[in-house]
């Protein structure tokens, strides 16, 4: 009985090992994500234009797997205060990528997930098929040690700006 069981554990991790990954691939899908992410956060602050400054600077991340790899990161203005979102990486656990929104008081943690994620899911990569994977969508993280995931609206994005700059 232990024999087979090791053979089949053998069988079953040289299919596995057959199915490569495409780094490069997912590279590409993490940056049009930021992009997507940081219009995003640029058209909430559309209707204040007047009253802040919006800059992007470019961001070089390194990653396992990814290697190196320029981003930008959006810096707002306003007031006295300065808040940074800042593209942290793809390779995350529990989500497919994580942007940080920092203020003087805080950090806020955005996380790109499948639309329907309520909170973290671990799954091992023998268990996803990748033409079965949920559409992504960006949502606010809440502090451990109970991670919940809030949807990302004008509100609630409004909301977790109030929370980093202590409004």
């Amino acid at each position: 009985m232990g024999k087979e069981k090791f053979e089949e554990y053998l069988k079953s991790q040289k299919a596995t090992k057959n199915e490569t990954i495409n780094w490069e691939l997912k590279k590409e899908e993490w940056l049009k994500e930021i992009d997507t992410f940081l219009k995003q956060i640029k058209h909430y602050f559309e209707k204040y234009k007047e009253s802040i400054i919006i800059h992007e600077q470019p961001l070089t991340i390194n990653e396992e797997y990814l290697g190196a790899y320029t981003s930008n990161k959006l810096i707002v203005r306003f007031n006295n205060d300065t808040v940074t979102f800042t593209p942290i990486g793809r390779n995350i656990i529990g989500a497919k990528g994580r942007v940080d929104m920092e203020g003087k008081v805080g950090k806020v943690k955005f996380v790109l997930v499948g639309e329907n994620s309520q909170s973290p899911q671990i799954m091992t990569a023998s268990i996803i098929n990748e033409q079965k994977q949920e559409k992504n969508s960006w949502k606010i993280s809440t502090p451990p040690p109970k991670i919940k995931y809030i949807e990302l609206d004008e509100n609630s994005f409004f909301d977790a700006l109030m929370e980093v700059i202590n409004g």
